[in-house]
C-alpha cells in the first residue's frame, strides 16, 4: 500500500495530468474562498448576493476536479500493474463530478433525517430522566459517528460509483457492506490509511488557513495551499480506494 504515495510519479506524463487538475481544483477553491470573505458576521443575517454566486461558481468548477478523481479510481481498478493515469476529460470528469456530488447530498439527506430523529429522542429521554448530560452526550457522540461512518463507507462507495456510475451509489449501504465483508481486514487497513492521510493533510494544510487570516492575499494562499495538497491526495487516496476494495466483485 506504500506506494499509494508514490506510484503516480511513474507516469511520464504526470506533470501535464497534475497540472490540469490544478488548475480546475484552484480556480474552484479560489472563488469559493473570495465568496466566503461576504459571508455574514452575524449568523443570522443574509449574505449579499456575491457570496452566493461565488461559492455557487466555485461548487460548479470543482465538480470537474472531484470527477476527475472518480476518473483516477477507474483506470486504477482496471489496471493491475504499472497503472497510466487518465488525462482530465472536462466533459466526463463534470458528469462524474456531478454524480459524485449528487450522491454525497442524498447521503447528507439521509444523515440530516437520522440526526433530527435521534435528536427528537434523545430529547424524549433527556427529559423523561431529567438529564441534561444525556443531551449533551448527544451532540457529541451522533455527529461523531456520523463522521465515522462516512469514513468507513467512502472507499467502498467510490469505487462503486468509479464502476457503476449510480446517481444512488451512496444509498447503497447492504451493497457497500457485503463488499467490505468479502476481505475486511484489508479493507479497514485500507480505511485506517485513509482517514490518517485526510488527518495529516488537514494538519498541514491548517496552518494556512489559520496564519493568513484577515490578510489580503489570505483567500489566494489558502485556495493554493488547498490545491496543491488534493493535486497529490486525489490520486493517493484513488490508488488506496482501489487496493482496498474487492471492486472485481462488484455487480
Amino acid at each position: 500500500m506504500k506506494e499509494a504515495f508514490y506510484y503516480m510519479f511513474k507516469d511520464n506524463m504526470f506533470k501535464k495530468k497534475v497540472l490540469m487538475y490544478f488548475c480546475f481544483a484552484f480556480i474552484a477553491n479560489l472563488l469559493i474562498q473570495y465568496g466566503n470573505i461576504f459571508a455574514p458576521a452575524n449568523k443570522n443575517a443574509i449574505a449579499p448576493i456575491q457570496y452566493y454566486i461565488l461559492n455557487l461558481l466555485g461548487f460548479i468548477v470543482l465538480l470537474i476536479p472531484c470527477g476527475y478523481g472518480v476518473s483516477c479510481l477507474k483506470a486504477l481498478m482496471e489496471q493491475n500493474e504499472n497503472p497510466v493515469l487518465p488525462f482530465l476529460n472536462i466533459k466526463n470528469s463534470f458528469i462524474l463530478g456531478f454524480k459524485l456530488m449528487l450522491g454525497i447530498i442524498l447521503l447528507t439527506i439521509i444523515f440530516g433525517i437520522f440526526y433530527v430523529a435521534a435528536a427528537i429522542i434523545f430529547a424524549i429521554l433527556s427529559a423523561a430522566l431529567k438529564s441534561s448530560a444525556l443531551i449533551a452526550g448527544f451532540y457529541i457522540i451522533i455527529p461523531l459517528c456520523c463522521i465515522l461512518l462516512i469514513g468507513i463507507y467512502t472507499p467502498v462507495f467510490s469505487c462503486i460509483l468509479a464502476k457503476k456510475e449510480w446517481y444512488t451509489t451512496f444509498l447503497r449501504f447492504i451493497r457497500a457492506t457485503k463488499l467490505i465483508r468479502l476481505d475486511a481486514k484489508t479493507y479497514f487497513k485500507g480505511v485506517g490509511l485513509f482517514i490518517l492521510t485526510a488527518i495529516l493533510t488537514s494538519i498541514l494544510n491548517s496552518p494556512f488557513n489559520l496564519l493568513l487570516s484577515g490578510t489580503l492575499f489570505a483567500p489566494l494562499i489558502s485556495a493554493f495551499a488547498a490545491s496543491i495538497f488534493s493535486s497529490y491526495t486525489v490520486f493517493v487516496y484513488a490508488y488506496i480506494f482501489a487496493k482496498t476494495v474487492k471492486h472485481e466483485c462488484i455487480e
